[in-house]
């Protein structure tokens, strides 16, 4: 009752007063508030489209051999296991010596697999032509690792895997790539490039940590590498060739790519189309073959494609056979 009292001996100009200075005081809160739930919302709608963006991988300005799988929308619950949003370099066909266009390209007709066999024609029982062609497989392992292997155990070739490793995850799978008899090899630790490539000490923690937990998981000490990007990469902020002296002094061989299927590059690709790239990559080399695919969640017309790439190659007499002590390296850059 003291209270309603008080309010009656005040004025309507002095209520009408606290009334304004009491909303000035509050106000401000209210705003701040407001901005920071402005700002959760955006954040949700840019990670919405950072992720629809590397879903379809537009990379229409590509051109070339381009290794241009894209993100930082990935795909691991443990550490970081992730793709870089940036696209790589275009310039690997200066490192080719061939300028044939896509209709160059020799036609190839795959031959049918006998169903009442338990594998297909061994590379052994092929004529060959004297190339050699080395199928790799970049960023697994992934949940397609086993059906992966399937078929290459079914065609009873052998292939290299450079893995992308940043946890436990993937155990079972890297250890039937050793246990098939395939070359496995390091890809990174993370595959962000805005990491990785920081700094010369973050590329050497991102080769060492990726070498130290393939070698605990499989026993495996194994020094290939391929860079990620390429070694001919323009999105390192660290000089490319301490990186290749790195890797030279501490025993490692890095190898790039002189073919590839374009898998990463246009996920659209029908695996009819995935096998017509490396065929036209692979006929035109002067020699031997370094053929670049992946080993993704989202890539699953590689899987289809591979049975198709593998008879049309040895219906065209190539040797398909894993990266190993002997094999040339291909570069885009020495040093």
């Amino acid at each position: 009752m003291k209270l309603f009292g008080l309010i009656r001996k005040l004025n309507k100009t002095k209520l009408i007063l606290g009334l304004f200075a009491a909303i000035l005081l509050v106000l401000p809160f209210i705003m701040t508030l407001y901005v920071l739930r402005s700002a959760d919302r955006l954040e949700v709608k840019r990670n919405a489209y950072i992720s629809a963006a590397a879903k379809t991988n537009d990379n229409k300005n590509s051109q070339g051999l381009v290794h241009s799988i894209t993100t930082e929308d990935i795909i691991e619950v443990e550490p970081e296991k992730a793709e870089t949003m940036v696209t790589e370099p275009s310039n690997l066909m200066m490192a080719m010596n061939n300028k044939a266009s896509d209709n160059d390209a020799k036609p190839v007709v795959s031959t049918d697999t006998d169903a009442s066999k338990d594998r297909a024609t061994p590379s052994d029982a092929v004529k060959k032509n004297g190339k050699t062609v080395y199928l790799t497989f970049d960023d697994g392992p992934s949940k397609y690792t086993m059906e992966l292997l399937d078929v290459l155990d079914k065609y009873d070739v052998k292939a290299t895997f450079f893995v992308v490793v940043n946890s436990y995850k993937y155990t079972e799978e890297l250890k039937r790539i050793v246990a098939d008899g395939h070359t496995l090899g390091l890809h990174s630790k993370s595959h962000i490039y805005s990491k990785l490539y920081a700094d010369y000490d973050s590329y050497v923690d991102d080769v060492s940590g990726v070498h130290d937990l393939v070698e605990r998981i499989t026993g495996v000490d194994t020094r290939f590498y391929r860079f990620p990007g390429g070694s001919s990469n323009d999105v390192s902020t660290v000089s490319m060739s301490k990186c290749i002296k790195y890797l030279k002094d501490n025993g490692y061989t890095y190898f790039d790519w002189n073919a590839e299927s374009k898998d990463a590059e246009d996920l659209s690709l029908t695996p009819e189309e995935l096998k017509d790239n490396v065929l036209h990559y692979v006929s035109n080399n002067e020699g031997n073959s370094i053929v670049l695919m992946h080993d993704l969640d989202k890539h699953y017309n590689t899987i289809e494609a591979l049975p198709m790439i593998i008879e049309a190659l040895r219906e065209e007499g190539y040797e398909l056979a894993p990266v190993d002590e002997n094999t040339p390296p291909f570069h885009h850059r020495e040093n």
